[in-house]
C-alpha cells in the first residue's frame, strides 16, 4: 500500500478517474457496493470544479491539494465548514467551483479492524467535499495506479465513492 500511495520516490500525485464509469457517487451508509445508488459516468462532471484537482500523498504524511481555484462540494458541508458561496454555482445540493485556494494538511494510514483507511487532517478531502470525519476507506487497490475509495458525509446520510487514479 506504501509502495502504491507514494511510489518509489515517496510522493505521488493522483486524481479523480475522470473517464471511468462510476469514478464518483454514492450509495448506502455502510453499503458494500460501489456507487449503488448513482455513479458519474465518463467526463459527466467536467466542469464543476473537480477533475482539474490534484492530490499529493507523501511519505512524509503530507497531503497537498491543488485546487486550480475551484472545488465540487455538497451543501451546507462546503458552506459550514469551509465558509459562505460567494460566486460558486448551486445545482440542487452540490456547489460547483466553489472558490477555494490550494492547500496543505496531513494523512494517515490505518487499518481499524483490517479495512485499509487514509484519514485527513482538517478540513482536507478527496475530490468532492462532503464533510465528515476525512476518512476514506480504502475499498479496492487491485487495480494498477488506481484506488476505489469512500468516505460518509458530515450528515451521515451517504457513503461517496471516488475512483482515484495516478499521474
Amino acid at each position: 500500500l506504501l509502495e502504491k500511495l507514494y511510489g518509489p520516490t515517496g510522493s505521488k500525485v493522483w486524481k479523480v478517474q475522470s473517464v471511468k464509469p462510476g469514478h464518483f457517487g454514492l450509495g448506502p451508509v455502510g453499503g458494500s457496493t460501489p456507487v449503488e445508488w448513482y455513479g458519474a459516468g465518463p467526463d459527466e462532471k467536467t466542469g464543476v470544479g473537480m477533475y482539474d484537482d490534484r492530490f499529493t500523498f507523501s511519505a512524509d504524511g503530507t497531503f497537498t491539494y491543488v485546487t486550480n481555484g475551484t472545488i465540487f462540494g455538497r451543501d451546507p458541508h462546503i458552506v459550514n465548514d469551509l465558509g459562505p458561496n460567494t460566486t460558486g454555482n448551486v445545482n440542487g445540493a452540490d456547489i460547483e467551483n466553489y472558490p477555494f485556494a490550494d492547500f496543505t494538511e496531513t494523512h494517515t494510514l490505518t487499518a481499524p479492524g483490517g479495512i485499509e483507511t487514509i484519514s485527513l487532517s482538517g478540513n482536507g478531502f478527496i475530490g468532492y467535499y462532503s464533510g465528515g470525519n476525512h476518512q476514506y476507506q480504502i475499498f479496492d487497490r487491485s487495480v494498477p495506479n488506481e484506488l476505489v475509495l469512500r468516505t460518509t458525509d458530515g450528515a451521515t446520510e451517504f457513503d461517496w465513492w471516488f475512483i482515484i487514479v495516478a499521474e
